[in-house]
């Protein structure tokens, strides 16, 4: 019981993340049956050692009570305004995110202009056009307002609930007197401005995530290699920065004679204002909070405990908001930081024995091991919660991480210095060198994960079955320690994973044979869909860029699909074609369908590939009985319509009519639109909708079907969806996917 804050914080963190994804009578009795269990363990002898365990009962009953309070007297308020209209005053909380057809603001309501409705909510708010309103001004506007559907709980996690869309004309009132945090906002936009102005574009957006957590500038596929080969983690202020600036700041003020307990005062100011330029996300408050209460330790000459400190700044946050277990960057700087503390020393120990070196060679050698000790931990502690929230594995992210920690140690604390002296009269010159050396350490981080996601190095995990196995073997391994406590038999546990491995391969395999699933890629301006089997794949349009072509890419990598049985370009037009330059090549296709006419005819009729196919009605059989059509219904191109087995799937082109089609055709299990609501839609009973496109209008034409009394699917923001069937009509599952 010597570490209850962190066993605690395990407990809520469980529960939390349990009762968030079960319907909320299920955590009504959930917390019935914990509150039974609590009776139970109080209830016993002191001396029954089930009795030790009444404290995590009760930490796992508060929990649950907690939620299921917050969704009767806040949430579910909050989610009857959905689909609602009303007028609106509020404050605008967080600095707007622009986009290249609408702006998002994070309201903070002050008045909800309709009857019973609650006030005082946080909402996120679409505008189409440019408001100009800044952070801290008041807005004046009438909204309508729509429940968040895929990535609600990345919403709830900010706490906020519900989404809006501007249906008025905005009234923005500018705040002359802004709070003090408004000095930390304009830091960060003068130093932003100082990177992208001095330095190049992508240079410029990576040293703004590593040093502020603000990815929004970097590139698709440089965002997809950061990903791909496990370094992600370094764009989110965490545990990682906090340590490496406080750890500098900590020997140079040792070397300079400062005492322990003012070095850690100044430290602990320093932590704070680290928290505040990255904006106060849940990883740099998890790691700040941690970090505080360690250096409180220093000051009171007392030594706490790594992981009750962990453990206690993890509850603090999950009081203010047990949404907070779903935000990923929260939950990979805890289990990161997890294994800093307990799997790295065990490393590091084990190598200190067994190199025989001595003097400056050794604490150079060894310096050297810390670090790569450090990094091959943080990504082992981290592998359930990527296997979990991203369905991949990197297996080369340990060798990835230890080369990138080195060029990131030196461009976050060049960055930070070259900050420090842009504020500082007459000193920005000394800060432009610096700059320089932070821009080729980013250079050096993007070559680097560049290479790792070539095909020579391309060894991820994709599968599932994979995955459960990885997530399965450490369950075993954990189990089998608990039990045996005994000394760690690898070669058991090595030939009990390969074991695990062969049967779940072979029912992974069973499972999933001749399911035909079908991927729909949201991409801003219009949509992909993915339709793939056992290894083959067909993809209809690209979107406008690349982009796209690094999204589609990603998905059929999921997929393990090499290369495309079939690439079809339902129209030649920027937003649907575009991305497939991109695309070929990335990955070769042996058969290529387009239009008579477009924008990009020219160049895909002079592809090389097996066959192209140019025209407006064209049969295709795929794979035993998935059959796909092409029909010319729209001035802008074709819509397609796919057989798989007894289940039917639409996907209309552009401003298409439906009543245009073949009877056989009007009707589907399911219908995707790229762009908007095609002419004569018509639903079946069971049929599944997706609209897709540009935030606005995706919202607007979700609206639309619900007024006819149909719940479609939105698929917007960079969002997508997958559909799996056996070809069995209407027997088909939908989820989610990143």
């Amino acid at each position: 019981m010597g570490r209850l804050l962190f066993a605690s914080a395990l407990t809520a963190a469980s529960m939390s993340a349990l009762a968030v994804f079960i319907p909320f009578n299920a955590c009504v009795v959930l917390a019935i049956v914990l509150l039974i269990l609590l009776f139970l363990c109080v209830l016993l002898p002191k001396q029954n050692p089930a009795n030790r365990y009444a404290p995590f009962a009760f930490v796992a009953f508060v929990t649950v009570l907690y939620l299921c309070l917050l969704f009767h007297f806040k949430i579910n308020p909050i989610l009857s305004l959905g689909q609602k209209e009303a007028q609106i005053e509020g404050v605008v909380i967080k600095e707007p995110e622009y986009n290249d057809n609408f702006t998002v603001y994070t309201i903070k309501t002050d008045k909800v202009k309709l009857n019973g409705a609650p006030q005082k909510i946080k909402l996120r708010v679409i505008s189409s056009t440019g408001l100009g309103a800044d952070i801290y001004d008041q807005i004046y506007t009438r909204v309508k307002f729509y429940k968040f559907d895929k990535d609600k709980l990345i919403r709830y996690s900010d706490g906020i609930f519900l989404g809006a869309v501007i249906t008025d004309a905005a009234q923005t009132v500018p705040v002359i007197k802004k709070p003090l945090y408004f000095n930390v906002v304009e830091f960060r936009r003068s130093l932003k401005s100082k990177l992208y102005n001095t330095l190049s574009y992508n240079t410029a957006a990576l040293l703004s995530g590593i040093i502020m957590g603000d990815t929004s500038g970097i590139e698709e596929p440089i965002y997809a290699n950061l990903k791909s080969s496990g370094v992600l983690h370094v764009m989110s202020v965490s545990g990682l920065h906090i340590a490496i600036l406080c750890q500098t700041l900590l020997m140079i003020l040792s070397k300079t004679g400062v005492g322990k307990r003012i070095s850690a005062s100044i430290c602990l100011v320093a932590v704070i204002a680290i928290m505040a330029v990255a904006g106060f996300s849940a990883s740099v408050v998890r790691s700040g909070i941690t970090y505080i209460i360690m250096l409180i330790g220093l000051i009171i000459a007392r030594k706490p405990d790594p992981l009750n400190s962990l453990g206690a700044a993890f509850l603090a946050i999950l009081a203010a908001n047990p949404f907070a277990v779903a935000d990923v960057s929260l939950l990979l700087s805890v289990c990161a930081t997890f294994g800093l503390i307990v799997i790295s020393p065990v490393m590091y120990n084990w190598a200190a024995r067994r190199i025989k070196l001595s003097g400056v060679f050794r604490k150079l050698v060894m310096a050297n091991v810390l670090i790569i000790c450090q990094s091959v931990s943080a990504v082992i502690s981290t592998l359930p919660v990527t296997i979990v929230m991203f369905g991949e594995v990197s297996i080369i992210a340990p060798v990835a991480n230890v080369i990138v920690n080195y060029p990131v140690f030196l461009a976050l604390i060049c960055t930070v210095l070259a900050a420090l002296f842009f504020m500082l009269p007459f000193t920005s010159f000394v800060a432009y060198p610096l700059l320089l050396i932070a821009a080729v350490c980013s250079k050096i981080i993007i070559k680097v994960t560049a290479v790792f996601d070539s095909n020579v190095f391309e060894i991820r995990a994709g599968n599932r079955h994979i995955h459960l196995w990885v997530v399965a073997a450490l369950l075993v391994i954990a189990v089998y320690l608990l039990i045996k406590k005994e000394k760690f038999r690898l070669g058991f546990i090595m030939m009990l994973s390969v074991f695990m491995l062969a049967s779940s391969s072979l029912a992974f395999a069973a499972a999933n044979k001749d399911v035909t699933k079908i991927g729909i890629i949201n991409l801003n301006q219009s949509a992909a869909v993915v339709v793939a089997r056992n290894g083959h794949a067909v993809v209809i349009g690209t979107g406008a860029d690349k982009t796209g072509a690094y999204r589609i890419s990603d998905y059929l990598k999921q997929e393990n699909v090499p290369k495309l049985d079939l690439l079809i370009l339902p129209c030649l037009e920027q937003n649907d074609a575009g991305g497939g330059i991109y695309l070929l090549k990335r990955l070769k296709a042996d058969n290529i369908i387009i239009p008579n006419v477009g924008r990009y005819h020219k160049y895909y009729s002079s592809l090389n590939c097996s066959q192209l196919h140019i025209g407006d009605n064209v049969d295709v059989t795929l794979w035993d009985d998935v059959k796909l059509t092409t029909v010319r219904n729209s001035q802008y191109g074709n819509s397609i319509y796919i057989s798989i087995g007894s289940t039917n799937v639409l996907i209309c082109a552009p401003s298409a009519d439906i009543n245009s089609l073949p009877d056989d055709f009007k009707k589907a299990n399911i219908i995707i639109s790229p762009t908007a609501i095609p002419e004569g839609i018509q639903v079946n009973h069971g049929t599944q909708v997706f609209v897709c496109g540009e935030t606005r209008k995706a919202v607007a034409a979700a609206n639309t079907l619900a007024k006819w009394g149909i719940k479609p699917y939105m698929v917007s923001d960079y969002q997508a969806f997958e559909i799996k069937t056996r070809g069995v009509g209407n027997d088909i599952t939908i989820h989610a996917i990143s």
